[in-house]
């Protein structure tokens, strides 16, 4: 197997050059925690607002010197990715979803409690000195608190990610759900939205704003 950095960082730099000429995509982060700290983490990332540029983009030979993979290849290192979260401690049942008609792609495994969600990213960018700077630990849960981290990032010396950040995400969404088995009692980041059970939480915000650090998706949730 290659070095699985290699080919995540791959696919960034693809979809990134992508992105840069759409500035349209949605990106959510779901997870369920249940009481004993186990859950399910999911991904997706919904490409479909840009899929007739991005299906012309797949036609072409290189974009800004930076050679356009086509299904198979992106298929391949999607597996990798699979593969190598698969055989982290901790993870299982991790499933890749590839929809190349809508250009939605989805990621979903199950934990046997958070840090092992943390350790299976930490394995992923520690083999790369550029990712290994940018990794935090994004999630914390211990006793009656969950907590999402946040670490503002500069991401514009990575290749080929030159553009102007407000004309490559004008219109990007991320959204975040968290959803548990208790009640939520608190939190710190008033932003997120609890829902009227109180056994969920959501943040939504375009990518833009979390960039400009105008959002945060930082916050301490406490549970009853």
């Amino acid at each position: 197997m290659k070095s699985i950095w290699k080919n995540i960082k791959y696919l960034l730099i693809f979809f990134g050059l992508s992105l840069s000429l759409s500035g349209c995509f949605d990106f959510v982060e779901e997870i369920q925690l249940n009481n004993d700290g186990s859950g399910l983490l999911k991904y997706k990332l919904n490409l479909s607002k840009s899929k007739t540029k991005l299906s012309s983009i797949m036609l072409m030979d290189s974009i800004r010197g930076f050679a356009v993979p086509d299904q198979d290849e992106i298929h391949e290192k999607l597996v990798d990715l699979k593969l190598h979260l698969q055989d982290q401690e901790g993870l299982s049942d991790v499933v890749v979803k590839e929809n190349w008609g809508e250009y939605i792609f989805e990621v979903s495994l199950h934990f046997d409690n958070i840090e092992s969600v943390n350790h299976g990213f930490e394995s992923v960018m520690s083999k790369d000195q550029f990712a290994k700077g940018l990794f935090f630990t994004p999630f914390e849960s211990s006793g009656d608190r969950f907590v999402r981290n946040y670490v503002h990032q500069d991401y514009s010396s990575i290749q080929g990610w030159d553009r102007n950040f407000t004309e490559v995400f004008s219109d990007s969404k991320f959204t975040a759900v968290y959803k548990f088995g208790r009640l939520v009692d608190s939190q710190t980041n008033p932003k997120y939205l609890i829902s009227k059970n109180r056994k969920a939480v959501m943040f939504k915000s375009s990518f833009l704003d979390l960039i400009k650090k105008e959002a945060t998706l930082q916050n301490s949730i406490v549970l009853q």
